[in-house]
């Protein structure tokens, strides 16, 4: 049996990391349940979660805070979910002026926060968010060995 993970995100365009991730844990058997971020409901991302071993969030629109789309306490919804949550993101947030709002969002509030801001334990220690750093990883389809390119050649 795999691994179920609804996975909340923006899978609209090719080339987001949230479609390279689900593509990539579907390479190694997972299932994957996608809700997009933009136009899913809590009643709906409540329904898909049900089937699911795992919760998993990147997000591109800073919509949760109200969850725009259909209302509700996303927050109270993490809260209560009887599987683990994950946030992951790309981007660096420690020391930024994006960093201000951790405590009020709740993507820093899923259970397990996984990002690109290494070095950076202190301030989400500060800021109550259970952080790991995550070092960026290549999409596996993107990964090849090629023929050398002489026109690429640096002497």
């Amino acid at each position: 049996m795999s691994l179920r993970i609804a996975y909340i995100g923006n899978f609209d365009l090719p080339f987001c990391t949230e479609v390279h991730l689900a593509a990539s844990l579907e390479a190694m058997g997972c299932t994957v349940i996608r809700a997009q971020e933009n136009r899913t409901t809590l009643a709906q991302l409540a329904e898909l979660v049900c089937d699911a071993d795992l919760l998993l969030y990147t997000r591109t629109w800073n919509q949760t805070r109200e969850w725009q789309c259909g209302g509700g306490d996303f927050l109270a919804f993490l809260e209560a979910l009887p599987i683990p949550s994950v946030s992951f993101h790309l981007d660096l947030y420690a020391g930024l002026k994006r960093g201000d709002g951790l405590r009020e969002d709740p993507f820093w509030r899923t259970k397990y926060v996984f990002s690109a801001d290494g070095g950076s334990e202190d301030f989400f220690k500060r800021h109550g968010v259970n952080h790991f750093w995550l070092r960026p990883g290549v999409f596996h389809e993107g990964c090849y060995i090629a023929e050398p390119r002489e026109d690429l050649r640096t002497e």
